[in-house]
């Protein structure tokens, strides 16, 4: 994994590097309130990761060298991927009032993203119109999210989830109950009905 800014850290990447959900919930917590980190020692006091983590993850990360925050304006308005409002989202070349409300109801079915590519997941958003999306407005803010327990939950739990229909719930239960507890997320990708390129989406709202 190349060096990236833990400022714009999301829950693949984090899992990835086995960073902690209740580490990631801090830090998500510091930047929804606008706090932005500068180096390790701040990472390290924000997550309450032990030294030796925060020196395994260190030649992972690339802090900026300043804050640079949006200047203020009568004329501006904070971007933020989670926050934008439809009329907003009419900026971007290709998003025109059908597609900008699609976006914001696939937000609020999601109870806010998660990681910025998910917006590629809505219906009739081409992979330039997305790009041009995340690029004008940044994902700034992670809501809280209670994740569902991968062992505990039933089918029907396991359905709320927006990537997950009705039978492919019912195949991660049946094959909990064929193998026994689920150890890893990556397990996810022996159900054979769950799209292999979703299983990242699906790992996010869910726990072991």
């Amino acid at each position: 994994m190349q060096p990236l800014d833990p400022n714009d850290l999301e829950d693949y990447r984090g899992y990835v590097l086995g960073i902690p959900f209740n580490a990631l919930d801090s830090l998500y917590s510091f930047r929804s309130k606008g706090g932005r980190l500068l180096g390790m020692d701040q990472f390290k006091k924000i997550t309450g990761l032990e030294d030796s983590t925060c020196q395994r993850l260190t030649p992972f990360f690339r802090f900026p060298k300043y804050n640079a925050p949006d200047a203020p304006s009568g004329n501006t308005f904070s971007r933020d991927l989670n926050t934008a409002t439809a009329d907003q989202l009419q900026s971007i070349r290709g998003i025109g009032p059908v597609l900008s409300k699609r976006i914001v109801r696939f937000r609020e079915a999601l109870g806010g993203f998660r990681i910025a590519s998910q917006i590629e997941d809505v219906y009739g958003l081409s992979p330039e119109t997305a790009r041009r999306v995340i690029t004008a407005f940044p994902l700034r803010s992670i809501p809280s999210l209670e994740r569902i327990d991968l062992n505990r939950a039933s089918a029907e739990e396991l359905s709320r989830i927006l990537y997950l229909n009705h039978k492919m719930a019912r195949d991660i239960v049946d094959f909990r109950n064929r193998i026994g507890a689920y150890v890893h997320l990556d397990q996810l990708n022996h159900v054979e009905s769950l799209p292999a390129d979703k299983i990242d989406r699906i790992a996010l709202y869910l726990r072991l």
